[in-house]
């Protein structure tokens, strides 16, 4: 298995040995240019590659001193007085709900990391090492943007002006504890008739769910037709891609979710119900609906050197991001449940 390393080019190691140099001023100087080359690597991995929400948010590039607004009657002009739209206040905080007013504002808040390390390893230029900890460093980043955005659309999906939870119970052509390609065709329905043009596009459940489609794929009966074409791609695409033919739905694997996994723990605790063993989210990320869904990056990631470390005998960084989530409409959202 291929290990997932914080990669860096030689010119970097050169720039990791001088930061131990006895020359204060030259040790000073290439700990700041050495915090500085992180940033493009950094901000490349957390916002562009590594993060699982991506493909959700739209990015919305923010001045710093520009309000981030958007006018109720833009959002949904159809559907003025039928909606709910949420924003994260702060990290880790309880998305806000708003459902009156003429617009909604998209707070920013700041996200912070640090990490540090023995300055014998930059004088070695010992990058093995170095890299595992500018990696927890990036990783701390990617969690924490990771968090909060499915954070806010756990509290859209469930607290939305429409709830959908589809389950197979009273079902008899669904068997409890599996996820079928039946679900997945009355979540389709179920975002239809949420409002007129809504369409479910994508669908994100746990590794586990996306096992129980494959396993659907290796045998056909009266009781589960499945075409050919939805078969073949259900057993050629790797787990980690999503499979783009299940009824025109792209079923995207997440970790996080499943029997006892984080999120599935958020929504237990936002709701209250612990029915259900695994969830679903399921988005209508058309062209004319995916910027129901702003992730605000104001200004850049910023990354400095911990000067302070140096008499420790000690080097690290530090850094944060300022950044914002809202989901502006949750009819673009729905929810599955199932029993394991």
């Amino acid at each position: 298995m291929k290990e997932d390393k914080f990669v860096i080019d030689d010119n970097m190691k050169e720039a990791l040995r001088a930061c131990a140099s006895e020359n204060p001023e030259t040790a000073g100087n290439a700990r700041k240019a050495f915090a500085a080359q992180l940033v493009a690597p950094i901000r490349k991995a957390v916002i562009v590659e590594g993060n699982t929400i991506g493909n959700i948010y739209s990015t919305v590039n923010v001045n710093k001193d520009e309000a981030l607004r958007y006018p109720i009657d833009i959002i949904n002009p159809d559907h003025v007085d039928d909606f709910s739209a949420y924003v994260m206040p702060r990290h880790g905080g309880i998305p806000e709900k708003h459902v009156d007013g003429d617009e909604i504002f998209v707070k920013t808040y700041k996200i912070e990391n640090s990490i540090d390390w023995d300055l014998d390893l930059a004088n070695d230029a010992n990058w093995d090492v170095v890299g595992r900890a500018i990696k927890i460093f990036r990783d701390g980043f990617t969690k924490k943007l990771n968090d909060d955005g499915w954070k806010t659309i756990l509290y859209g999906a469930y607290n939305g002006g429409t709830k959908s939870t589809i389950t197979c119970d009273g079902d008899s052509s669904a068997v409890s504890g599996i996820f079928s390609h039946r679900l997945v065709s009355k979540a389709q329905n179920a975002m239809a008739r949420i409002e007129r043009g809504a369409k479910l596009t994508d669908l994100y459940v746990s590794p586990e769910a996306f096992k129980d489609l494959r396993d659907s794929a290796t045998y056909v009966n009266s009781e589960n037709f499945m075409d050919d074409r939805t078969r073949y791609e259900l057993l050629q695409k790797p787990g980690s891609q999503p499979t783009e033919s299940l009824f025109g739905v792209r079923i995207n694997e997440l970790y996080d979710f499943g029997a006892g996994q984080a999120y599935q723990n958020e929504w237990t605790s936002i709701t209250g119900d612990s029915t259900y063993d695994e969830i679903g989210i399921g988005f209508d990320l058309t062209d004319d609906h995916r910027d129901s869904f702003v992730f605000a990056l104001r200004g850049d990631l910023e990354v400095f050197d911990d000067m302070e470390l140096h008499k420790k005998g000690r080097m690290g960084v530090y850094g944060w991001m300022r950044v914002g989530f809202a989901v502006l409409n949750a009819n673009r959202l729905l929810s599955i449940g199932w029993r394991a």
